[in-house]
């Protein structure tokens, strides 16, 4: 979180390095429309895609940083969820950090389909 503006940054991999994106970015492409909330994984990919993204770092960062428990920030995780839902083996596990148990960070590779995204 940035502590001049308030606002929370979430670290993604490019190939020339990490580049911080507001969450709120990303959250942008969640909401398509006024009244129904609807989630377009196309738009979602679109977004990664058009700012080059090719890896996403899924973290377990804690609601509360003072609670172990199994309440975490989970915005990636929706977006992953969502793309995942039309293009099933579009991720491809790199690494993790931790173990199950301990709240991990996932490494994982977008593999962008061959077809072009509206």
């Amino acid at each position: 979180m940035d502590k001049k503006t308030n606002e929370t940054f979430l670290p993604v991999l490019k190939n020339s390095g990490t580049t911080p994106y507001k969450i709120e970015d990303l959250e942008q492409n969640l909401v398509q429309t006024s009244d129904d909330f609807a989630i377009y994984p196309d738009s979602l990919l679109n977004y990664l895609q058009k700012n080059k993204v090719d890896f996403i770092i899924a973290g377990r960062l804690r609601e509360n940083p003072t609670q172990k428990n199994d309440q975490y920030i989970n915005t990636i995780h929706q977006y992953i969820y969502y793309i995942e839902q039309k293009y099933p083996s579009i991720f491809t596990f790199i690494w993790q950090e931790g173990n199950n148990n301990d709240e991990p960070a996932m490494l994982l590779k977008i593999n962008y389909p061959n077809t072009t995204l509206r």
